[in-house]
């Protein structure tokens, strides 16, 4: 943690900012965490295979779709994808044939100063020995996509990778002192040699699987005892890391982890198709922002031209239908909307983190299952209303319990005693 807050403190240097640091970190969370990894390709392939199409006076022109069928495109969405984890990605295209880029390369972030938009040719080089490539993006083939101070979401990933990991090493030390049974031997003897002989069948015992001992020696194999569910502590720490990396890249964790509540896998797969909305959203302001004007300004015949998602699309066609069943179905999605919103606030922010979610779950998932089906027939129940559901009074029973079983066990604990009416 000491070495990560370092890295942080020189890549943050407003005169002589470093990332060198901060970057080889990165590349070792992303290269050994396979939780992270499995997060980074999913928001990776989500928008890897999502359909476009080029479009002038707004209607459809394969012709100029082709040009960005190609594999330096799918090189380009990549390093725009990254862009949002690493911080900065500075993109450059490789020399024309036939008048068109057959290949795109990302400029080695080692080199790169983004807070100077300037690049060093060594690595070992000042900030002063950069070179500027400001006001030489076009001619150099270059397309920067981020922002100059932007270190990217591993910044955030790394502390929970570092809480993790240390969890990971206890529970291996815990394993290595309580996971195995130990071999007692019981003997009278306190001659030197036959203790060394004993010594010797104990080892042997360990490595062979077996030992042979004389008529009066006693083996008990002894099992650690109290250590059961010692591994508890350290799985529930390394699966809440996972589960906030989870909910860092790609807004949810039933997508991700095995096991997901009745009720909530449905809402998290919408939260992970808002988040991919989100990426297409910004990486199609990236190409028509940026990666067209640059095309155009390189000779393809582009001018006029919008690139656009279709899933994006189809929102906004959605949006222009106005007929009154429509209006109408739009209305109870909204107040599905709504619950979804809530439901999502609390599932993520409250209840996931609480250690007696498994008591609270099942009620939580069926009152909001009952809700929506009430909401989607414009029958939603009034506070006074909600209390005759018996999920809502069997939740706010159980909730109550809890509360006051741990105020009660914290006030035995405070030295601070409150009034008889707070109490």
């Amino acid at each position: 943690m000491e070495e990560f807050l370092q890295a942080v403190n020189l890549a943050k240097d407003t005169e002589r900012p470093d990332r060198k640091a901060l970057y080889a970190i990165y590349e070792k969370i992303t290269e050994r965490d396979s939780h992270l990894r499995s997060q980074l390709r999913t928001a990776h392939f989500t928008i890897q295979q999502s359909e476009f199409q080029l479009l002038v006076n707004k209607k459809e022109n394969d012709g100029l779709k082709e040009i960005f069928e190609t594999s330096w495109f799918s090189d380009f969405i990549t390093y725009a994808i990254d862009q949002e984890f690493w911080g900065h990605s500075l993109i450059e295209f490789g020399y024309k044939y036939d008048n068109r880029f057959k290949d795109t390369s990302l400029i080695d972030r080692l080199h790169v100063i983004p807070e100077f938009q300037s690049v060093i040719l060594e690595t070992t080089d000042d900030v002063a020995d950069g070179i500027s490539y400001a006001e030489n993006l076009n001619n150099w083939f270059l397309v920067e996509v981020g922002t100059k101070r932007d270190l990217g979401l591993l910044l955030t990933a790394t502390v929970d990778i570092i809480y993790k990991n240390d969890a990971r090493t206890d529970w291996a030390s815990f394993n290595e002192r309580f996971g195995m049974p130990l071999l007692a031997i019981k003997t009278d003897t306190s001659n030197e040699t036959e203790l060394d002989e004993l010594e010797n069948m104990a080892i042997n015992f360990g490595s062979n699987g077996y030992v042979i001992g004389g008529a009066d020696t006693e083996f008990d194999i002894k099992q650690a005892s109290g250590t059961e569910n010692g591994h508890d502590k350290f799985q529930s720490k390394v699966l809440m890391c996972d589960s906030y990396l989870s909910k860092l890249i790609n807004g949810q964790t039933a997508t991700s982890d095995e096991k997901s509540y009745t009720g909530s896998a449905e809402v998290q797969e919408r939260v992970l198709n808002t988040y991919t909305k989100g990426r297409l959203q910004r990486i199609q302001r990236i190409i028509n922002d940026k990666l067209i004007p640059f095309l155009i300004y390189h000779g393809y015949p582009l001018d006029g031209a919008k690139f656009q998602y279709i899933d994006l699309l189809k929102k906004e066609v959605k949006e222009t239908v106005t007929d009154t069943d429509t209006e109408k179905k739009k209305s109870e999605l909204k107040l599905n909307d709504d619950l979804t919103e809530f439901y999502t606030l609390v599932n993520s922010d409250i209840i996931e983190e609480l250690a007696f979610k498994d008591t609270l779950k099942p009620y939580f998932d069926k009152l909001i299952e009952r809700i929506h089906k009430l909401a989607s027939k414009n029958k939603l129940p009034s506070d006074a209303d909600l209390l005759q559901i018996d999920e809502a009074k069997k939740l706010l029973s159980e909730t109550a319990k809890i509360y006051e079983n741990a105020i009660a066990q914290g006030l035995k604990l405070s030295k601070y005693k409150p009034a008889a009416d707070f109490v």
